[in-house]
């Protein structure tokens, strides 16, 4: 091999070696870095704008929660505390009082979450003569709505997702599926299965820039009556690598719903929901 031919080589050999590390160097291992002392504060805001029977609503709604950090009994694993510390119901009257409701959880550098609990009701007490002059699976149900009023909570309280365990390049994405059982007596069930796909559209500064395609489905039954619903909608989502949290998630999605009550009535609703949640560091 003469030296023109070998210098080709030398060059091609080092061109393919620094592509390999570039391309190692450019996949992303995303992993939750909560650490005990640290607080935590989530925002969330939505608004949804409803059609039924030829009349349009406008609903808006927000929350706030306030995590708390403690040590895990496990190497990877820290212990969260979520307090609901606003909510925009608190303001409507009606009597639920969502800053009653107290939340914790084991959670993984992944995200999975074990043990979770919750503790307080936001329902007003019921007097016990008004539940004994009720019918049993009636006051049975009332008994258990402060469970379910948590329960529908407990999603917007653990909004961040699980995190895959391989890592990921530009282009790559990872599906999550969370799923809701907010009851199972007679009186009142509901299911709701969501299916989130994330793909990483950029990273910059520090930052996993993600879109996101999500389907919802869910039932709910009781009382003679029965809504079935679907969701379609995009998000648009940043994680911090450094801080290990997601900063921002928003969602527009359409939602599709059909109705049947007692006595043979049946009806079909949709709507448009726009929501925002932010994550900060306290």
């Amino acid at each position: 091999m003469n030296v023109a031919a070998f210098r080709l080589v030398t060059v091609a050999a080092a061109l393919a070696l620094s592509a390999s590390v570039a391309l190692a160097a450019d996949t992303y291992r995303l992993s939750y870095k909560m650490k005990p002392g640290q607080i935590w504060q989530s925002k969330a805001d939505s608004q949804f704008k409803s059609s039924s029977i030829g009349a349009e609503s406008t609903n808006s709604s927000s929350f706030s929660v306030r995590y708390r950090v403690m040590k895990g009994e496990r190497k990877g694993w820290v212990k969260i505390e979520g307090r609901i510390v606003s909510h925009s119901a608190q303001s409507q009257g009606g009597g639920v009082d969502y800053l009653k409701l107290v939340y914790t959880a084991d959670m993984h550098t992944s995200g999975e979450l074990r043990n979770i609990k919750h503790a307080g009701s936001a329902m007003p007490p019921i007097p016990e003569e008004q539940l004994a002059a009720m019918p049993p699976q009636y006051a049975e149900m009332m008994k258990q709505s402060g469970d379910m009023v948590a329960k529908a909570m407990q999603m917007g309280v653990f909004w961040f997702p699980e995190l895959p365990e391989e890592k990921l390049a530009i282009g790559d994405f990872f599906e999550v599926v969370q799923k809701s059982d907010l009851g199972s007596s007679p009186m009142m069930q509901s299911q709701t299965v969501v299916k989130s796909e994330f793909t990483l559209e950029d990273i910059s500064q520090g930052l996993a820039y993600f879109s996101v395609r999500q389907r919802v489905l869910s039932r709910t039954s009781g009382m003679g009556s029965q809504v079935d619903s679907k969701t379609a909608g995009k998000a648009d989502a940043i994680f911090d690598l450094e801080q290990g949290m997601w900063v921002e998630m928003t969602t527009k999605s359409k939602t599709s719903s059909s109705y049947a009550g007692m006595g043979g009535m049946s009806g079909d609703m949709g709507g448009v929901n726009i929501s925002r949640y932010r994550m900060q560091l306290k």
